[in-house]
């Protein structure tokens, strides 16, 4: 179940909170101009500052959901920054959660309250998918699991090659691999 959560839903959900914030953009952008009315026309410098937040949440929303969902990017990108990245978007979820929750919990039921609670449970989910992927890059892969244990010489057929001072018996099988020659005499060195 983890797996399916960490590797398949989590992106999509990442995806829709990409979404999320593209169609509250494009809202804010398109909608109608009330700074002169509220007096809370930006300044130059501040509009340039949101929009590099922006961009940045978004690459890292994408970048998280990239490696959540996809092999090639998971394999190609070294464990530290699989780990440093999932941590960063795990704490931000936090975060989006934390903002989510005491905005709802200021106000009277309604519909925000309800976006808000879906938020929450996404951001959740999102958080604990990338627990879940940074706790099993904290393990040693089966790879590396073999990496570790002593190794042992095998000839073709699979068996294990016997070591310089073992016995010879002439069948031509435990020969260690330095010590073969090209002839086809079986136990000759």
């Amino acid at each position: 179940m983890t797996h399916m959560l960490s590797r398949r839903i989590a992106p999509i959900l990442i995806l829709v909170q990409i979404a999320y914030i593209a169609l509250l953009e494009i809202a804010f952008t398109l909608g109608p101009d009330t700074a002169e009315l509220d007096h809370t026309n930006p300044s130059g410098s501040s509009g340039i500052l949101y929009t590099a937040v922006i961009v940045a949440v978004v690459l890292t929303l994408a970048g998280g959901a990239a490696l959540l969902g996809l092999d090639k990017a998971r394999a190609g990108t070294p464990r530290a920054v699989r780990t440093a990245w999932l941590a960063v978007l795990a704490l931000g979820e936090l975060a989006i959660a934390a903002t989510f929750l005491a905005s709802i919990t200021g106000q009277a039921f309604g519909p925000d309250t309800l976006i808000g609670t879906a938020a929450i449970a996404l951001c959740g989910c999102i958080a604990l998918a990338c627990a879940t992927e940074m706790r099993t890059l904290s393990r040693p892969t089966p790879a590396d699991a073999h990496s570790l244990a002593p190794r042992i010489p095998m000839v073709a057929d699979g068996r294990a090659v016997r070591g310089e001072d073992e016995e010879d018996d002439d069948d031509g099988v435990g020969l260690p691999l330095s010590g073969r020659t090209n002839s086809s005499k079986p136990g000759t060195r």
